[in-house]
C-alpha cells in the first residue's frame, strides 16, 4: 500500500497549492504505513452511486463508509472538512482493529473540483477508483424531478425572487420591484413560516398560470408524462438548477495523463447483471464478494447519508433492500426545455459516449442485455405502454388516475400483469407496494443504453417500430457512434 509512484512526484507540487491541513497529513500517514486502505466511487448527481455505496457497505471486509463528505466544500474551496469527516470515521475503526481499516468513499465528482482537490484526495487511494455513469438524460430527469419536489419544503430566496418576478410578469409588471413601488408595498415579511406560505402560495400561482390546478398537481402530470418543459422559467435560473459540464469526464482525463488505472460502470449495466459486475468490482478492489451485496433484505447496513434535509433525494434508497432493475423510462431530448436539451445534445450525451466506450467499463455478459425487466405500474408508465402497443391507442389517458382498474385488468386479461399473492392479497395492495409489474425489454425503456450496448439495433426493425418517439434522440448516439470518438 501506501502512495503510487506519479503521485508521489505529484503530491510535492500540490503542497505549494493545498493547504496541507493536520486531517488530511493524518490520512496519508495511515495509507503510508498500510493502515487505511481507501475505496473511491466517483460519479455525476443521480448515476446510481447511492446504491453502488450501499451495495458495497453490506460487504464484511469493509470497515465503514462515508457518503459525499465534500459536499458543500465544492462553493467554498475548503477541502478540510472533507478530510476531516474521512479522519473522524475512520480513527475509531482503527483503534478497534488490528487490521487496516477499509472505508467506502462515495463522492460527487464536482464536490472535487475546486482548486482541483481531487489530485490531492486522489494520492490517498491506492484501489482503482471507479467512475459511475448513467445515461444522462436519465439522471438529468431525476435530478430535475428531485428539485421540483424539494422546492416547497424549505424557504429560498433564490427561488422567492424567481417567481416573484414571474408573478409580477404575468400581472403587466417588468419586475417585482416595479409591482411593490405601483402598490407603495413593504418588502415581504422575514418570518420563516411567512416566507414559506409566500413561496407556496408563488409555486401554485406558477402553476395555475401554467393552466394546472396547483403546484403537487403540476408535478403529478408533468412528471407522468415526462414533460419538464413547463418549468423552463424555473430552471433556467442557475441558483436553482445549474448546468455542469462532466466532472467525472475531467478526472477520468486525469487519472489517465498520471498512468492510473480505474473503473468504469454504467449504473444500468450494474442494475442489469448485479451477478457479473459485483464480483467483477469485488476482485479488482482485492475483496471477497458476498451475495448480500446484491439483495440485503431488511437486516442490512443501513445507509446514512449525513444529508437530513435532502432527504427527498434519498427517498428510494433508504428503503431499498437490493439492487434492483433499471425500470426507469427514458425521456427524450424534446421533454426538456430548449436550454437544457440543447446542453444534452452538446455536452452530456458526447461525455457519457466517451466514458461508456472507454476500454476501462465493466461490461456485463451479454446475455444479460436481452433480460425482461419487471416493471412496477404506475402512472408514469402508461404513456409508455400504449405507444409500444401494450395498451389501446384510443384509451384516453390524461385523466386517469395512478391507479385505474380499467387499465389494470386490461393488462391482467392480456397475460402482461404479474403480482404475487404471498406478497399482497389484492391488485390495488401490489400496486400500492409496487409488486405489481409488467415485464418489458431492456430496449424499450432505456433504448440509448441499449443502442450504445449494442449497434445492430440500428436495423432492428422491432427496435425501430417499438422506439418511434425516440429516432431523432438516437441520431444523435448513432451521429456519436459513426464519429468513433471512444478513447482507445
Amino acid at each position: 500500500m501506501g502512495l503510487i509512484e506519479p503521485e508521489k512526484r505529484v503530491l510535492g507540487n500540490l503542497q505549494e497549492n493545498f493547504p496541507y491541513d493536520a486531517n488530511f497529513r493524518q490520512l496519508n500517514e495511515m495509507v503510508r504505513d498500510g493502515n487505511l486502505d481507501i475505496k473511491l466511487i466517483l460519479a455525476n448527481p443521480r448515476t446510481g452511486s447511492t446504491l453502488l455505496e450501499a451495495s458495497f457497505a453490506q460487504n464484511a471486509t469493509i470497515n465503514t463508509h462515508v457518503h459525499e463528505p465534500f459536499q458543500g466544500s465544492n462553493n467554498t474551496g475548503d477541502a478540510q472538512k472533507g478530510y476531516k469527516t474521512i479522519f473522524e470515521r475512520v480513527k475509531p475503526e482503527a483503534k478497534a482493529s488490528l487490521q487496516p481499516v477499509r472505508i467506502i468513499v462515495k463522492e460527487i465528482s464536482r464536490g472535487l473540483t475546486i482548486g482541483n482537490e481531487y489530485q490531492r484526495f486522489l494520492t490517498l487511494v491506492d484501489s482503482p477508483p471507479i467512475l459511475l455513469v448513467r445515461n444522462p438524460l436519465l439522471n438529468t430527469e431525476s435530478k430535475i424531478r428531485a428539485v421540483l419536489k424539494s422546492l416547497d419544503l424549505r424557504k429560498s430566496t433564490s427561488l422567492q425572487d424567481v417567481l416573484l418576478n414571474y408573478y409580477a410578469r404575468t400581472m403587466g409588471y417588468d419586475d417585482v420591484n416595479t409591482l411593490l413601488r405601483s402598490h407603495h408595498d413593504e418588502t415581504p415579511s422575514d418570518d420563516p413560516e411567512s416566507q414559506i406560505s409566500l413561496q407556496n402560495h408563488l409555486l401554485n400561482h406558477f402553476a395555475t398560470f401554467k393552466e394546472y390546478k396547483d403546484w403537487q398537481s403540476m408535478l403529478e402530470e408533468t412528471f407522468a408524462s415526462q414533460n419538464y418543459k413547463p418549468f423552463e422559467n424555473i430552471l433556467i435560473d442557475e441558483r436553482i438548477y445549474k448546468l455542469e459540464p462532466s466532472a467525472t469526464l475531467e478526472q477520468m482525463y486525469y487519472l489517465q495523463s498520471i498512468g492510473r488505472s480505474f473503473i468504469v460502470v454504467d449504473s444500468s449495466d450494474f442494475r442489469l447483471d448485479p451477478q457479473a459486475i459485483v464480483p467483477s468490482l469485488c476482485e479488482r478492489w482485492n475483496m471477497p464478494f458476498s451475495d448480500n451485496m446484491i439483495e440485503w433484505g431488511d437486516n442490512g447496513e443501513k445507509l446514512h447519508t449525513g444529508q437530513p434535509n435532502l432527504s427527498v433525494w434519498f427517498e428510494r434508497i433508504q428503503n431499498s433492500k437490493r439492487i434492483d432493475q433499471p425500470y426507469e423510462i427514458s425521456p427524450v431530448l424534446a421533454d426538456f426545455p430548449d436550454f437544457i436539451a440543447n446542453y444534452l445534445k452538446d455536452v452530456e450525451l458526447p461525455a457519457y459516449y466517451e466514458m461508456f466506450t472507454h476500454s476501462s467499463r465493466v461490461k456485463p455478459t451479454k446475455a444479460s442485455l436481452q433480460k425482461q425487466i419487471d416493471v412496477p405500474i404506475a402512472k408514469g408508465i402508461y404513456h409508455r405502454l400504449q405507444e409500444i402497443g401494450l395498451l389501446p391507442p384510443e384509451l384516453n389517458l390524461i385523466d386517469k388516475k395512478d391507479y385505474d382498474e380499467e387499465i389494470f385488468h386490461f393488462l391482467k386479461d392480456q397475460g402482461l400483469l404479474s403480482y404475487s399473492p404471498h406478497e399482497a392479497a389484492s391488485l390495488e395492495e401490489a400496486y400500492r407496494n409496487e409488486t405489481a409489474t409488467i415485464k418489458l425489454p431492456n430496449f424499450a425503456l432505456d433504448p440509448i443504453f441499449s443502442l450504445m450496448s449494442d449497434s445492430n439495433f440500428i436495423t432492428d426493425q422491432r427496435f425501430l417500430s417499438v422506439n418511434k418517439r425516440y429516432l431523432s434522440t438516437l441520431d444523435i448516439v448513432i451521429e456519436l457512434m459513426n464519429s468513433n470518438t471512444s478513447i482507445p
